[in-house]
């Protein structure tokens, strides 16, 4: 705001004073470069702003313009001294931040200012990943059409001495490439479409993890498996199953792989096929927001291909693969879990690699803080199913008084206590597929009454 900060500095404050915002004190200099008010960092210019000041983590205005794509004030800091060769505390450069600013105009100003587009920073990273990684059609508002976009990638890929150079991970610009118009001119620029990063994996295979929020980049699959590109899933079995690549896993276990492998989070096989055929039907019940029509349709087509895995998990059965009591419980899947004690397949007190005993999952971020994604049903509040399992496993010796420690409060938890904080908040308005809140009270009091006549304690 601009009136509110003329009448501060008039009134005898120091345009240099850090301010406090959203926790953080900086220059008044430094948060407006974030903005949109080209006047208000003039008027701190000409009040005195100190055009290279530095919060505590060394970022400078100039850096901060860049991450939000602001070239208008990148452009007037520069004008007026701003440090382009800068580095902040994680030896991040100006010209990381500011390859984010896709302009040919702007970026051919760095060039004639002799700025370095090879420098890395701690995590290994070059100017150009850092660009590829951006989501460019929300983070260049001031960039109108295609064409101005292809140059301004065009000039930072000349700039770069290896366009297969590797951060810390081993991965290069196109394992990072968020945008499908990115990684088309990576790879026409001479990018390799098959190289593999520290852990296997191949630009492919980064582009079919999921995404926070987003889940698989299908239009850039769709255009790298076009190009011939290959998972490193074909010679490792392990990023087979990081990126579930179905046809790789099946080769796999046709050649001998444990059909009982554990994942990275303690998942089998069939864990990781049921858990994701259940995140898949949530979302079609929810919808993917955001989504198009277009990324729907294509998301919809590469979840039937990966997810579906009938023949796979024919293959796991067959070669002795089966579930793990996380993975039942991820599925909130009651006759599983009977199954599973029926034929002694599970320990009802087994433990994760973290101590966390496996009955917690089925309580939701409620009463424990620690429910993993993966559970993410649970935070929609109890099922049936839920009570069912857990009958199932107090009926099969199931140690009553397992705790959980939680890390925000630094305070332990039994069953019991579990139970009655899950009692306390059965109250609350019910949702849709859920009992109503007289069902949930009555059940709770049934497990919390069962659970004490085995000797069940609170903490």
């Amino acid at each position: 705001d601009l009136a509110k900060v003329k009448l501060a500095v008039e009134s005898g404050l120091d345009p240099n004073t850090p301010v406090d915002g959203m926790g953080k004190e900086m220059t008044m200099l430094n948060w407006a470069s974030m903005g949109k008010n080209t006047e208000l960092i003039k008027y701190l210019i000409d009040k005195g702003a100190d055009v290279n000041s530095k919060n505590k983590d060394g970022f400078t205005p100039l850096m901060f313009a860049g991450t939000k794509g602001r070239v208008e004030n990148a452009l007037l800091l520069i004008e007026n001294g701003a440090d382009l060769f800068a580095e902040n505390s994680n030896k991040t450069t100006c010209a990381h931040f500011l390859s984010i600013c896709l302009m040919p105009d702007f970026l051919n100003l760095l060039v004639e200012k002799e700025v370095d587009f090879n420098g890395k920073d701690n995590r290994g990273r070059i100017p150009l990943m850092v660009a590829a990684s951006s989501n460019l059609p929300t983070r260049n508002e001031s960039v109108g059409n295609n064409e101005e976009l292809h140059e301004a990638i065009k000039i930072l890929i000349k700039q770069t001495t290896n366009i297969n150079d590797t951060d810390n991970q081993g991965r290069t610009a196109l394992h990072q490439a968020y945008d499908v118009l990115f990684a088309e001119l990576l790879v026409e620029q001479g990018a390799n479409i098959n190289i593999k990063d520290n852990e296997g994996l191949t630009p492919l295979d980064t582009a079919s993890l999921e995404k926070p929020f987003s889940g698989k980049n299908t239009r850039l699959i769709e255009f790298l498996k076009s190009n011939a590109a290959k998972s490193g899933g074909d010679d490792s079995f392990e990023v087979a199953i990081k990126v579930w690549n179905t046809e790789a896993l099946e080769k796999h276990i046709d050649n001998g792989a444990n059909p009982n492998h554990f994942s990275e989070d303690e998942y089998t096989l069939l864990d990781i096929h049921y858990l994701k055929k259940r995140k898949s039907k949530l979302e079609g019940q929810f919808g993917m927001l955001g989504m198009g029509n277009i990324e729907l349709d294509q998301a919809n087509k590469l979840n039937k291909q990966s997810e579906n895995g009938g023949k796979l998990v024919e293959k796991i059965i067959s070669k002795g693969g089966t579930n793990t009591l996380q993975g039942a419980i991820g599925v909130r899947d009651a006759n599983l879990i009977k199954e599973l004690v029926a034929n002694k397949k599970i320990n009802p007190n087994q433990k994760k690699k973290n101590g966390v005993p496996v009955v917690f999952d089925l309580f939701s971020d409620i009463s424990n803080p620690l429910s993993g994604l993966m559970n993410m049903g649970n935070t929609m509040g109890w099922k049936k199913e839920d009570f069912e399992s857990l009958n199932t496993l107090l009926d099969n010796n199931l140690d009553v008084n397992l705790t959980i420690r939680e890390p925000m409060m630094m305070q332990s938890k039994t069953i019991l206590d579990c139970l009655e904080q899950e009692l306390e908040m059965s109250g609350m308005l019910s949702m849709p597929g859920m009992p109503d809140s007289a069902s949930l009270e009555k059940q709770f009091k049934e497990l919390i009454k069962k659970v004490k006549s085995k000797g069940g304690t609170n903490v």
